[in-house]
């Protein structure tokens, strides 16, 4: 399995805020392997999926524009391969991590903003608080320090 994980990021020029999603109770899903957990937001690929059919899934959920985002290089010096994510009862996954800004409001009854350190770590899926923010996080860090300035897709 493939997993693509869009990480969105505001910056008001102090602070910066993570968008995360709440993922359904038990009661809503039984089928949920992380109820009532925060996570980035993503999408399993499916058979023959580009990463754009992938981003256009994720924001069709949010019902929010994306400019272009940009990948997350999460371990250059030990080569370019996608890292994996172990979340029991999920078996192993790989990862494609973005990082993205809204262009207007997103719409989702699932989704919440967080300043950074505010983020209720001991709710995250295991993953995304081992490996995902993290790594995302530092990017958006890394573009916001060089001055980066995002663009819409065309």
């Amino acid at each position: 399995n493939i997993s693509t994980e869009m990480c969105i990021f505001d910056d008001d020029g102090d602070r910066i805020r993570m968008y995360l999603q709440k993922r359904d109770s038990l009661a809503k899903n039984p089928h949920e392997p992380y109820p009532e957990m925060y996570c980035a937001w993503g999408t399993t690929h499916e058979p023959f999926d580009s990463v754009l059919e992938t981003f256009l899934r994720v924001q069709k959920k949010l019902g929010a524009e994306f400019p272009l985002a940009l990948p997350v290089e999460v371990f250059p010096r030990e080569g370019k391969y996608l890292p994996e994510a172990q979340d029991p009862p999920r078996g192993v996954y790989l990862l494609r991590i973005f990082v993205t800004v809204p262009m207007g409001d997103i719409v989702s009854p699932n989704g919440h903003w967080f300043y950074l350190d505010e983020i209720p770590l001991q709710e995250l899926v295991a993953s995304h608080l081992g490996l995902i923010i993290p790594r995302a996080t530092w990017k958006f860090c890394q573009l916001r320090e060089s001055g980066w300035q995002w663009q819409k897709m065309e």
